[in-house]
């Protein structure tokens, strides 16, 4: 059976008869590396993160130095690659632009644009996935909504002309917000009230979730997925042991808080550095706390979920992020007791605390770097 890797830079997809060695080793020798890996040398940094394989083969090199050369090896990687993927990558490629055309609200040909347009729409994929995110906000509170479209847009963290909205505006738009103005009927996904759905709160782990399955179903039994902050996980590494998955630092993404030990689940991350922007010496980030419009003022400025499904790992990452400290374990109880699903949680404070729930306690590996207290959540 053959073991296939997808690597985090554009969704490339290449397996062990791909010259990687060969690739990385001709990047050495154009830099003028003293080093040559063979494919033993590959097999056993197959994954770690970035820093790891950095350290580990150039260890008296300046951080960046090392860094930028191995992501260098990664880029040159792509040629070869997309050339030799075979049939797979081209179902991949083909899933995740299928997914964007339908939940892009921002792609006018879109069905969400159909459904923001016209008030409803019928469409079995997307009735599931609302209903999914549907019943996230019901069970956080409200803490994960997918009808804050107009108030992210007020905001326009991702557009050339961010701003913050006065309060009249935002009370104004929220009126706009709210579960009850999203339903969803068997196929059919309605809206009321002016209410605008937008799903980038839970769309990226859906599609990992969708490329999980058309690995599995192409005979792929390990995998890495990482779609930009959400990172799946199919399997356990060729070798049998787990994957690394580096969890970033809020203050410094450049850097890591420590290294995560898993395998066959998601992993994700919301945290403050993802987006933003500063108005008047006040810095605003773009995870919104849907009952104020405005970015959440929780406690954290980070939050990991762990979670084997991809789609609840997204949205919960947000949930949680607004919910704070507390009420991220108590959704983590309700999960367990009225859905059955674990997940496992690291959250990282606005005082400089690093906290992990038990089930990780064995498998999250704290950083040596930096002055974060870190502490296992015994419940």
């Amino acid at each position: 059976m053959k073991k296939y890797l997808l690597f985090d830079l554009d969704g490339t997809l290449w397996d062990a008869s791909i010259p990687i060695v060969q690739c990385w080793n001709d990047v050495f020798r154009r830099k003028g590396a003293d080093k040559q890996l063979s494919l033993d040398d590959m097999h056993r940094l197959m994954g770690k993160t970035l820093p790891e394989i950095a350290s580990a083969l150039f260890p008296g090199w300046p951080d960046a130095a090392r860094q930028n050369l191995i992501q260098e090896c990664c880029e040159a990687e792509l040629v070869p690659l997309k050339r030799q993927g075979g049939t797979l990558y081209p179902l991949v490629e083909e899933t995740l632009r299928t997914l964007d055309a339908k939940l892009d609200r921002h792609d006018e040909t879109s069905t969400v644009s159909a459904l923001n347009r016209d008030g409803t729409v019928e469409d079995a994929e997307l009735a599931q996935l609302t209903d999914i995110a549907q019943t996230i906000g019901a069970l956080s509170g409200g803490a994960f909504d997918p009808t804050v479209a107009p108030v992210m847009d007020a905001w326009d963290f991702t557009g050339d002309a961010p701003r913050v909205p006065s309060d009249e505006e935002l009370s104004a738009l929220l009126a706009h917000v709210g579960l009850e103005k999203l339903s969803v009927d068997g196929n059919t996904i309605a809206l009321s009230d002016g209410a605008q759905l937008d799903l980038g709160g839970i769309a990226k782990g859906y599609a990992g979730d969708a490329v999980r399955t058309v690995l599995a179903e192409f005979g792929v039994t390990s995998a890495v997925i990482d779609l930009g902050g959400d990172v799946g996980l199919l399997g356990a590494k060729p070798d049998g042991s787990d994957w690394r998955v580096a969890v970033k630092d809020p203050a410094d993404p450049s850097k890591f808080l420590g290294v995560l030990t898993a395998a066959d689940t998601f992993v994700v991350t919301s945290g403050i550095y993802e987006r933003g922007f500063e108005e008047n010496g006040v810095r605003y980030h773009h995870i919104i706390d849907p009952k104020t419009g405005k970015p959440a003022e929780s406690g954290l400025v980070s939050v990991t979920v762990v979670c084997g499904d991809g789609a609840w790992a997204d949205a919960l990452s947000t949930a949680c992020f607004v919910l704070g400290e507390a009420g991220s374990l108590a959704l983590r109880d309700t999960l367990a007791a009225e859905k059955n699903l674990r997940i496992e949680l690291i959250l990282v404070t606005d005082d400089g605390h690093v906290r992990y729930t038990a089930g990780l306690a064995e498998r999250f590996e704290p950083s040596e770097e930096g002055t974060y207290v870190y502490e296992a959540i015994i419940a």
